[in-house]
Parts: C-alpha cells; structure tokens; sequence
C-alpha cells in the first residue's frame, strides 16, 4: 500500500498532478471559447488556462528556492498562483492564436511576482534571466521525482 504524502509541497503536487500542460489544439480552443466574453465557456476557457499552468508556477517556484532556501517555497506557489489568475483574467485572445503570448505573459508575471515575494535582487535578471542552464519540464506523471531524490 501506497504512503500518504505528508508534506506539504508533496500533497500540493499531488493536488496539481492531474492538470496537464495543454497543446495547440487544446489552446486553439480555448482562445476560441475566451472571445465568446461573458458566456460559461469563456470561464471554464480561463479556468483550463489556470490549471494547464500551475505546474509551470510550481516549478519556477522550485527553481527560486533552490537559489533562496531560506524561501517559503509554498508562500511563493500560492504568490505564483495568484499573479497566474490575475493573467488569466487579464488575457485577451485577440492575435494570440496558439498561447505563446499568454504562456510569455503569464511566465514574466509570475517570475516578477515571485521575485517580489521572495527579495530577489530583480538587477540580477531574476528567473527570466539567468543564465545556468534551466532543467526542461518533467514528463507528465514524473513531478515531483527530483525532489525525492534530491
């Protein structure tokens, strides 16, 4: 029988795990359904937004407090989370036909965002702009992984 994960960031990812990144289709979509303002398929359009995206929240939350440990890496996720619904509220489909400007967007403000909540010197370049290497997203279904054998 499978342990119940007790920590925190564990039970948060676990909570985010079922969300998956969306591909062209699924953005196509969606930018169809946010131009259709103030109907149920705007929202739930916004809502798929949110979800494909937390992942990217957690992980460039993950890569800030491996630079900044002394970081509550949970008060930075839901910092993160909440500069991601505020993108996606503030998002216009309007020439932004397969997500790259939401996914732009969204990337700057929640980097701006945690940068702020955690004291980052924003001189340095911030997440956006460092210059190590970045490690590219797990496959679905592995997030997570590094963690425990970190």
């Amino acid at each position: 029988m499978e342990e119940a994960a007790s920590d925190p960031l564990d039970l948060y990812l676990e909570s985010i795990a079922e969300f998956e990144p969306m591909g062209p289709e699924e953005c196509l979509e969606d930018h169809e359904a946010l131009a259709k303002t103030g109907s149920r398929a705007e929202a739930d359009a916004r809502e798929r937004l949110v979800e494909a995206h937390l992942t990217m929240v957690y992980q460039l939350a993950l890569t800030f407090t491996s630079r900044n440990p002394e970081v509550d890496a949970l008060a930075l996720i839901q910092a993160g989370n909440e500069a991601l619904l505020q993108a996606a509220s503030e998002h216009s489909p309007t020439g932004d036909i397969d997500g790259t400007e939401f996914q732009a967007f969204t990337q700057r403000l929640v980097d701006e965002t945690l940068r702020n909540a955690g004291g980052d010197d924003p001189s340095d370049g911030g997440l956006a702009g460092d210059r190590e290497p970045r490690r590219p997203h797990p496959p679905a279904g592995t997030l997570g992984a590094e963690r425990d054998h970190a």
